[in-house]
């Protein structure tokens, strides 16, 4: 139940230029991740100003092996090339002045992002909290207006996800219903579990596979 047309074309272009190639899309992917690197360090430098925190952050981004999960398996392309629209938007937007023209390439960017991985509804926060970084009145309203088109669009895009955008009639990855897609706590108390794995695998990345499966817990211990 995806909706990703920049993962589709970019494996259509992959295709017509060097066929079916492995070589081919496993270097599109480390393409995107090196690019990204790339940006994580401009961003940094932008909300910082601090060449040395920029250069640790894309280095250490760069070279995180947690990203093998994404990069090494070539139908993880949606996470490298999503992450490229939301950088660009990030670096597009005005946080300091008002300029239409960052402004209105950032909303593209950003609508590019949402249509090649569904996570970067997440986006609007990221928009906020750089705001909060580069504004000289962090706790005025004033300095998120620039942000509400995000918002907007994020659920915008959830109603579309629910409607136009919904192709077999469910949210869920699963095409019956289950003890997790039954309860809502079920999978809050799923999701807190899963997290932590997360976490674990940002400062110990053993076992770095594509696929992760976790038992359901049905309370919070």
């Amino acid at each position: 139940n995806f909706y990703r047309p920049t993962q589709t074309i970019y494996y259509l272009i992959i295709h017509s230029i060097a066929g079916q190639s492995e070589v081919a899309f496993h270097l599109g992917n480390l393409l995107l991740h090196l690019i990204n690197a790339l940006l994580v360090f401009l961003l940094i430098q932008k909300l910082f100003n601090n060449r040395q925190w920029a250069c640790f952050t894309s280095f250490l981004w760069a070279l995180h092996p947690t990203h093998t999960e994404a990069i090494t398996y070539v139908s993880g392309t949606a996470d490298p090339m999503a992450f490229l629209f939301m950088f660009l938007a990030l670096l597009s937007f005005p946080y300091q002045r008002k300029n239409y023209y960052r402004w209105g390439l950032a909303i593209c960017f950003f609508i590019l992002s949402l249509v090649s991985k569904e996570s970067l509804i997440i986006g609007p926060g990221l928009f906020a909290l750089c705001a909060f970084i580069k504004s000289k009145k962090p706790w005025s309203i004033k300095s998120y207006i620039q942000t509400i088109p995000f918002w907007i669009l994020s659920f915008t895009y959830l109603s579309m996800r629910e409607t136009i955008l919904n192709f077999d009639g469910t949210y869920e990855f699963y095409k019956s219903s289950n003890i997790y897609t039954e309860n809502i706590h079920y999978r809050i108390f799923t999701f807190l579990a899963a997290l932590t794995e997360y976490v674990k695998i940002l400062f110990s990345p053993l076992n770095l596979h594509m696929e992760r499966h976790f038992p359901v817990y049905i309370n919070f211990t």
